[in-house]
């Protein structure tokens, strides 16, 4: 596995590759030197500290995230930004974990483990009806209604997967934030859930009823809903 390490002291640096060793590693202290490393070789798991030279990493992270190359590619946020508001814009911004420093190394091999197993075991959902095909494929990061291609975003890829491999289950909004943004290690708001439901629904136009809210609990997949009208 290919992890790339975004990180500017040195110090910091060797202590993440120790705790690493026997996974393939790649070091740039710069977004400049990253995104010309990404292009040349896209990494499995990208380890992103916050205070970089050239440039905002909240920013970066979200530019990452954005990037279908990297559709499939976790993002773990190591940082000395302690401020729950801090962590919050993290994982808005599409980071899949946020680690503060000074930090375990055994933790912080144990998280990118975790990504990693939950990277591999991801399979497609597929659902098919007389009205419309419908497919969400983690691996590939697709999701397909009808034939087209829907153009999410990392954050509204992975919701709408965790509402639809199970359909027809009613899911809170706590354990939503907890499937979509899990080891975060603290509570997150659901408004910014309920905003990027909101943008997802959008997206899928007429099938944007296939996503049912359900009245002081929080949200479900229904593949046999009724299509939006025009």
């Amino acid at each position: 596995m290919k992890i790339l390490i975004i990180e500017d002291c040195i110090d910091t640096k060797l202590l993440i590759e120790s705790a690493l060793s026997g996974f393939e590693t790649t070091s740039v202290g710069t977004i400049k030197e990253a995104t010309t490393g990404i292009a040349d070789n896209v990494p499995d798991l990208i380890v992103l500290d916050i205070e970089l030279p050239d440039g905002n990493g909240f920013d970066y992270c979200e530019k990452l995230s954005r990037n279908p190359i990297l559709s499939n590619t976790p993002i773990i946020i190591l940082t000395s930004k302690s401020e729950v508001s801090e962590k919050v814009m993290g994982l808005h911004s599409g980071a899949d974990d946020y680690i503060t420093k000074p930090f375990s190394t055994h933790e912080l091999r144990a998280r990118v483990e975790s990504k990693l197993r939950k990277k591999a075991k991801v399979k497609a959902t597929q659902f098919d009806t007389e009205e419309y095909s419908f497919n969400v494929d983690f691996q590939k990061a697709t999701c397909n209604f009808t034939g087209n291609d829907l153009d999410l975003t990392p954050t509204e890829f992975r919701i709408l997967y965790t509402l639809a491999k199970k359909p027809d289950s009613a899911f809170t909004r706590r354990e939503l934030v907890k499937a979509v943004w899990s080891d975060a290690g603290f509570n997150i708001e659901t408004k910014g859930l309920d905003t990027h439901i909101s943008h997802l629904r959008k997206k899928m136009g007429e099938y944007s009823s296939r996503i049912i809210s359900i009245y002081g609990k929080g949200y479900s997949f229904s593949p046999k809903a009724n299509k939006k009208s025009a």
